[in-house]
This record gives C-alpha cells, structure tokens and sequence, in this order.
C-alpha cells in the first residue's frame, strides 16, 4: 500500500529509493524490475549510485515467433525489436561490470551454473531450491505478460520458431541479428 501512496503506480514515478524500500518491505535483499523499456527509460534520469542491470536476452527468432503467435504483425514488430535490441545492448555495455547478461538460451541448457552466475552478480546465495521455483512464493505483477505457470518447475528451452516462422522470416531475423552485439558471436557463420 505503501508502494500506491508513494508513486501512484506510476513507473515516472519510480526511483532507485522505490525498489529498494520494496525490497526492505518484503524483506528481500532485492527488487527486480523485469521490464525492459521502462527501466531503460527511468534509469536514464536516475543519479548513477552503482544500480545492476540483468539485461536476459532471448534469440530474436522465439522473441518473433511468440510475438507472431500472439497476432503481432512480424514486419511491423522486425525493426521494433531491433531497435530496443540495440538501445538495451548499449545500455548494458554502457554499465560495464554493473550489467550482467543472461541467454535464455544458456539458462535453460544449464539452468544451475547460469543462476550461480547471477546469483555472484546479485550478491545472493545460490539454494537448490532456484532450480524448482514451483516449491516457492511467486509473485507476478499484472504488467508481465508470461504466460509463466506458478505449478511448473522444468527450465525448459523454446524453440517452436524452427516450425513456426518462415524460411524468409528466419533469414530476415537472422540478418537482424547479426547487427546487434548480443547475437553476433551466438550466431553459426554465413
């Protein structure tokens, strides 16, 4: 309620303050924004005091894909999210060591060496008990669009773009990807 009282709700109205007097008020030792273009835009304003950044990144191809499955429209989306893809890009590597990046791709092929890794970068203690979120409190905001199941605990990799977007579609993403630092090197030759 506090929250409410505070910012209205308003993202404008948060600030490095408002997470972690949330994380206190929850007695977390911290408070994860899962937005991507309201915490680019927020922090551009915020006086740098040393915040981390997890910037999770995920293939473009299943970005596309799912956004396809949702009747998103993929020529308008395509230079959508590249454009945010480039922006978050330099945002990370603007932070240096302050930004840490996470492949959906890696996390869900080695699900316990990617969270110890972001657990170091958190200041947190890895438990066994990450690996089965199921087991635990979940709390999800009504602004996350994951269709995340609370029930589920199985890390499990994505890759229905392989059926579901075109030859031409691939290709076009693909081309896309190979603009933006974060896919380059993730990327077969050719």
């Amino acid at each position: 309620e506090s929250l409410r009282a505070e910012t209205g709700l308003d993202y404008r109205r948060f600030g490095v303050d408002t997470y972690a007097r949330l994380a206190r008020a929850c007695g977390k030792a911290v408070a994860v924004d899962v937005s991507k273009t309201r915490i680019w835009r927020r922090t551009r304003w915020w006086r740098d005091r040393g915040e981390g950044y997890v910037f999770l990144v995920r293939d473009s191809r299943g970005v596309l894909a799912s956004a396809v499955r949702e009747g998103k429209g993929f020529d308008r989306l395509l230079p959508r999210h590249f454009k945010w893809m480039r922006r978050l890009a330099r945002f990370a590597a603007r932070r240096g060591d302050r930004a840490l990046t996470v492949y959906y791709e890696d996390l869900c092929r080695a699900p316990e060496s990617e969270l110890r890794r972001l657990c170091v970068f958190l200041g947190l203690t890895f438990v066994a008990e990450m690996l089965r979120p199921a087991e635990g409190v979940q709390h999800l905001v009504h602004s996350s669009a994951s269709r995340y199941s609370k029930s589920a605990s199985e890390i499990r990799l994505d890759e229905r773009w392989r059926q579901e977007l075109s030859a031409e579609q691939i290709a076009r993403t693909e081309a896309g990807m190979r603009r933006v630092s974060v896919f380059r090197e993730r990327l077969p030759a050719g």
